[in-house]
């Protein structure tokens, strides 16, 4: 069956999107060559990070909501640096340029921002450092940017949030769960998520981890679904023209 002009382009379309979304994507924080060169093997970083595996980019941010010596918390978050060891992954550190810094909330509360290029359909989570009784608190969500660019609502950065403005106001949906070294922690029926922020559990005072590994799926492009549908639809249309033509009376 030969195809139309508009059908290779249709097949085209589908082997692109089909390359970009065949299977998961895993980012290693471990080793010595993960993601840029502000962040290799003990490197620590105040600014945004990006880490390129497979041709997609994931971009990192560290944030901590500070403890004030009378016990209370700052009311927003508050740029902090993002470290990664070869062995354990990456932590988050307030103050000092430590690569051994984990992820905890014994002092101030740390958190990771994760801010994909695609949405996500299957997470899992690949923890290190860590004990058997550690938990942590995971927020998913979109559209982080469109808040920002909001004039009218006060919220210029991710500075201007906190753990309750990210649900209430940033419509961010909280999970939260205990870590397992052995088992690393999966959702999976995701749809239209592409940030997620990690942090230990709020309200407790002796939880502490790093991150070695994200693995996520892409939730299939509706584009994707669009076009495969319109060649299906495109095929099946050609070939009742073909076997139409080939039984047809012919005219002398």
């Amino acid at each position: 069956m030969k195809l139309s002009q508009t059908m290779y382009g249709i097949v085209l379309t589908l082997g692109l999107q089909g390359g970009a979304y065949a299977g998961a994507v895993t980012w290693d924080f471990t080793g010595t060559s993960a993601c840029d060169e502000s962040l290799s093997t003990g490197g620590v970083s105040t600014d945004a990070v990006n880490c390129t595996t497979s041709g997609e980019t994931l971009i990192l941010n560290a944030f901590a909501q500070v403890k004030n010596p009378d016990g209370s918390f700052s009311p927003t978050f508050n740029n902090a640096k993002l470290t990664r060891n070869s062995d354990n992954g990456l932590g988050v550190n307030k103050e000092v340029s430590d690569s051994s810094a984990q992820i905890d909330n014994q002092d101030n509360i740390d958190l990771i921002l994760f801010d994909f290029d695609f949405f996500l359909e299957d997470l899992t989570i690949e923890f290190g450092s860590v004990s058997s009784s550690d938990l942590f608190s995971l927020w998913l969500g979109s559209g982080l940017d469109a808040l920002y660019a909001d004039a009218g609502n006060g919220i210029d950065s991710f500075t201007d949030l906190n753990f309750v403005t990210l649900e209430s106001i940033a419509g961010f949906t909280k999970t939260t769960g205990q870590i397992s070294l052995s088992n690393p922690f999966s959702l999976s029926g995701l749809s239209g998520v592409d940030q997620m922020i990690i942090a230990p559990a709020i309200g407790q005072t002796d939880d502490k981890f790093r991150i070695k590994q994200v693995s996520v799926v892409p939730e299939p492009s509706s584009l994707f679904l669009f076009f495969a549908g319109l060649f299906l639809l495109t095929a099946f249309s050609s070939r009742r023209k073909m076997v139409g033509q080939r039984f047809s009376p012919r005219l002398k």
